[in-house]
């Protein structure tokens, strides 16, 4: 049972190595106070004002931050396992090489939170506002960012295997070289967003919209882009093979070099578009309508293209069906 703190003395007091677990700090002015390498696993930080408050190396396991303020909170090699911030106010914080794993957000406002190198496995950040965070190089496996906002937010580096983004907004976000197999981005919207050269292997992106988006030399081997939007985007030497594709558009998209090798693309949109030298082996194209697109030097042996009517487009040294 949480227990009322005791005085903690003057505001600049050293309580490095203290031990206040279970204890509740409601209606205790902590903003600003060291607290850096205090243990306070399980503490009661409901409504606590912590602005300013240096938190880095503390103990914080099982603590709760509910609706508190943290505003440039620094939270450095701390320990927040199971931690509570639902419904705080997050803004400007700064998390480095934190353990945050079950660590619940929901409700939390993130706008401009730095998440670094932290590892915040199954982390519940359900319908927050992620706006501009920065989540470089940490780790996010089986994390909850459903309905997010993370609108110009960095995951550069970042991995997040089985991580769900379902119906999330993820316009100019930077995936660049990030890591999310298995991921769940159905009916994302990732227009402007950027996925260069990330690991997207076997993610389910089911009508999610790309429009503007870049995934040059990204990798989406097996992955699902039923009824995505590719308006506009980049996908230069992207991997999407054996990926299903059914339904997709592709206009005014530049797709040279790509490879699509038995990827299944039945009814999908080819509206002036570049697949310059793509490689389409074995895909199916079933169905699909092609208008103005270039394919010059793409290999479709083994395709299947019933239906198909490439007249309009041009195929010069393409490789065709046997």
């Amino acid at each position: 049972m949480a227990t009322t703190l005791p005085d903690l003395g003057p505001a600049d007091a050293d309580l490095r190595g203290a031990d206040f677990s279970g204890c509740t700090f409601a209606g205790i002015d902590l903003r600003g106070r060291p607290l850096a390498g205090v243990t306070l696993a399980d503490a009661d930080f409901r409504g606590v004002d912590l602005r300013e408050t240096d938190l880095s190396g503390a103990i914080l396991t099982g603590a709760t931050f509910a609706d508190a303020d943290l505003r440039g909170c620094t939270i450095t090699n701390a320990l927040l396992r199971r931690a509570d911030f639902s419904g705080a106010d997050l803004r400007g914080t700064r998390f480095e090489g934190c353990l945050l794993d079950d660590a619940r957000f929901e409700g939390a406002d993130l706008t401009g939170v730095a998440i670094v190198e932290s590892a915040v496995r199954r982390g519940q950040f359900r319908g927050t506002s992620m706006v501009r965070a920065d989540l470089r190089a940490s780790v996010f496996d089986h994390a909850d960012f459903a309905g997010c906002d993370l609108s110009d937010a960095v995951l550069k580096e970042a991995s997040g295997p089985e991580a769900s983004f379902l119906r999330a907004r993820l316009h100019a976000a930077d995936f660049a070289t990030s890591v999310f197999p298995r991921a769940r981005f159905v009916e994302a919207d990732a227009t402007r967003a950027v996925f260069s050269e990330a690991l997207l292997d076997e993610a389910v992106f089911v009508r999610a919209t790309f429009r503007a988006a870049t995934l040059s030399g990204a990798s989406l081997r097996r992955a699902d882009l039923s009824g995505c939007d590719f308006s506009g985007a980049k996908l230069s030497v992207t991997i999407c093979d054996r990926a299903t594709l059914g339904g997709a558009v592709f206009a005014a998209t530049t797709a040279d070099m790509a490879s699509f090798e038995f990827a299944d693309l039945q009814g999908a949109r080819f509206e002036a578009s570049d697949f310059v030298f793509a490689v389409l082996i074995g895909a199916d194209l079933r169905g699909a309508r092609a208008q103005s697109t270039r394919f010059h030097g793409a290999d479709f042996h083994w395709a299947r293209l019933d239906g198909v009517d490439l007249g309009d487009c041009a195929t010069a040294e393409a490789r065709m069906p046997v």
